[in-house]
């Protein structure tokens, strides 16, 4: 009877695990992007189409497999949350690219300016999970850190 208890417990445990698993490796670019921004205190959010990829980024929608891209750049201020799936490597280091670019060109604009959104901006990072590259730069980084381990996403090389 105490054996087939264990094996009974046993057999659930696996199943929830799998069931995390399979919900963290199903999740979508709007998923990601949209948990994300329910973690910050930014309002005001615009999303970037395929076309503005280029001239934002440096690279095109056709690098993405799937993306979504959102931005707060209301004056003195600068917020990203972006999710793509690049389509091959090589799309990947694009991307990659243009994420550090991005994260470059708007600490530069707030260096002698704005020290807070400095220190934010020079603060984000480039994550992965299940294949995304996730770029976040906002306010509420131990929100952010916090989904980031429910979802299984790492630092980026």
């Amino acid at each position: 009877m105490k054996f087939r208890t264990t094996l009974v417990c046993l057999f659930l445990c696996v199943c929830m695990l799998l069931s995390a698993c399979t919900k963290n490796s199903q999740l979508s670019a709007y998923e990601i992007t949209d948990n994300l921004k329910s973690l910050s205190s930014t309002i005001k959010w615009t999303e970037l189409n395929g076309d503005q990829l280029s001239s934002y980024f440096g690279f095109s929608d056709s690098d993405c497999e799937d993306f979504k891209v959102y931005v707060n750049s209301v004056e003195n201020h600068f917020d990203i949350v972006a999710a793509i799936k690049p389509i091959n490597n090589n799309s990947r280091q694009e991307i990659l690219k243009g994420f550090n670019f991005v994260k470059d060109k708007a600490s530069l604009n707030f260096k002698n300016s704005n020290d807070t959104e400095y220190k934010k901006i020079s603060s984000g990072l480039v994550y992965t999970a299940n294949q995304y590259l996730i770029l976040v730069i906002m306010d509420s980084y131990d929100l952010v850190n916090s989904y980031f381990k429910e979802i299984n996403a790492t630092i980026a090389n």
